[in-house]
Formats: structure tokens, sequence, C-alpha cells
């Protein structure tokens, strides 16, 4: 005669399963990030060599970061994404998997935002519409900033060190140094009005990797990597010497340099109100 199970013996297999599942669900978790953060960094990869194509078909220029594509009656304004959608392909690349900014459409792509420009196209193909969570990194020059010139990649003097795509939750296609750290994303839309989209994010800046302490940024040598916040602040923006001419992760030009060293505070906003809790 088979003996079955006694009561206590079922209670003691739970248990040990349970106990089990707490032990291993956190590390499918942790593994599942991971995973996704390494999809954010081939994402930036691929953007990075994208850029480059373009590039390469309009003679070595940079992707701007806006640009009108019709003039009349009030123009159609596209973003670096629509230019550079024909050498990326895939719409998704510019989908970050783990921002949660990213189940919205950004600035260009949003029927009501292009409606508040008065841009002729309000409901652009599918091909031509983007998430919000990658920016192009504004290029600062020599004594203002660059980042809607179609600058040449070869007047980089350390392409490898430039930022050319970060991570945010702005709502527009690009963002620079400028930006402070917000808490309430939409609150930076609500002049908006009703074309205001409602996204309940927190933090500008963060990313929604690594305890929002670092971001994945692409560069323009065809490189992405992690980039912490804290290390950016503190090495590679106020710490440039005066009359340096080296390139640093914003491209700042000399006297772009001197006017955050003589306390323009609005172009070192990123780094001036950086919360403690992403240090």
């Amino acid at each position: 005669m088979k003996r079955a199970f006694t009561l206590i013996e079922l209670l003691v297999v739970i248990a040990i399963i349970a106990i089990l599942a707490a032990i291993l669900f956190p590390v499918f978790a942790q593994a599942k990030a991971a995973a996704k953060a390494t999809a954010s960094l081939s994402n930036m990869k691929q953007l990075a060599i994208g850029n480059h194509i373009y590039s390469a078909d309009y003679d070595d220029m940079r992707v701007i970061r806006n640009s009108f594509v019709s003039a009349a009656p009030n123009g159609d304004e596209y973003s670096w994404k629509q230019l550079i959608a024909p050498y990326v392909k895939n719409t998704d690349m510019l989908a970050d998997p783990v921002n949660a900014i990213a189940k919205f459409p950004d600035f260009h792509s949003d029927p009501a935002m292009r409606a508040l420009f008065g841009w002729n196209t309000l409901n652009l193909p599918n091909n031509l519409k983007f998430k919000r969570g990658y920016n192009l990194a504004n290029i600062w020059g020599a004594s203002w900033f660059a980042d809607g010139s179609a600058l040449s990649l070869t007047s980089f003097e350390s392409p490898a060190t430039v930022y050319a795509i970060v991570e945010s939750k702005v709502v527009w296609s690009d963002i620079g140094t400028y930006y402070p750290w917000i808490q309430n994303v939409d609150s930076d839309t609500s002049w908006m009005g009703g074309a205001a989209p409602v996204t309940g994010t927190q933090w500008i800046w963060s990313s929604d990797k690594w305890s929002g302490k670092a971001f994945v940024a692409a560069y323009w040598d065809g490189h992405a990597k992690r980039m912490a916040h804290s290390a950016h602040c503190g090495k590679n923006f106020m710490n440039q010497p005066n009359g340096s001419s080296t390139y640093d992760e914003w491209n700042m030009g000399d006297a772009a340099k001197q006017r955050v060293l003589s306390g323009d505070t609005w172009m070192n906003s990123y780094c001036s109100t950086l919360p403690n809790q992403f240090k």
C-alpha cells in the first residue's frame, strides 16, 4: 500500500519552494534588468553607427537637432531622429527598454504638439514616429552653443570623448548642460496647455537604470558606454583648465568653458542641480 504525504510533509515542501522562490526571484529580476541595460547600450551603439552613415552621405557633417523639410505655409520640422531614420531602419532602437518615458512620443512625433507649432504634417508615418528617452547632445561651440549647426566630424579634436546621444526624459529632441534636474517631468511641459503630455515620471535626467545614477551615451567616434552623473560633473565638466583646447563630453570650447568657470550657472545647471541621491 502506497503511503500518502502527510500535511506536515506537504507544508515543509511548500515552505522550501517558497524560500527558494524568495531567493531566486530577485536574482532573476536583476538578470532581467541587466539584460535590458545591455539592450540600451546596444541601441546607443546602433544609433552611433547610424549617425556615422548619415555623416558619410552628407560630406562628413553631423546630423543637427532639428531641420525644416518644407516651407509653406508654416513649414514642417523634423528632428535628428527623423533625419537618421533611413540609416537606422528599426524605430525600436530609439525606444529605451528601461526608461519609463519611452512609452510616450517625443515632441516631433506627437500630433498634438506638432499642431501646437502649426506644422504641416500632424500625423507622421509610423517609420518616422519616435519615443522620448534618447536625445542629441548639444554641442557647445567656442563662444556659444552650436547644437543647430552642421559641424564637420573631422573638426572634432577628440570625437571619442564627445557625446553624440544621451539619455533623459525631456520632450525635446536634444538636451544640454543648461537643463536642470527637474523632479516633476510633466512640469517642464505645462506651458503647452492641452497639448502637454501627462507621463507621471520623475527626474528629467534619470535613465531609470542603475538607481538613476548613470545613463548610456553614444559618442561621435561610434562607441557607446555607461556614464555616471557624478563622474561627469566632478571630473569632465568643471575641472577643464583655462585655455585648454581639449574637448570634453559636451565639447566645451575655450570661451564657453570660461563662461562656466566665471560663474555662468545657466550653462552648468545639470551639474549644479544634481541631487545627492544620484551622485
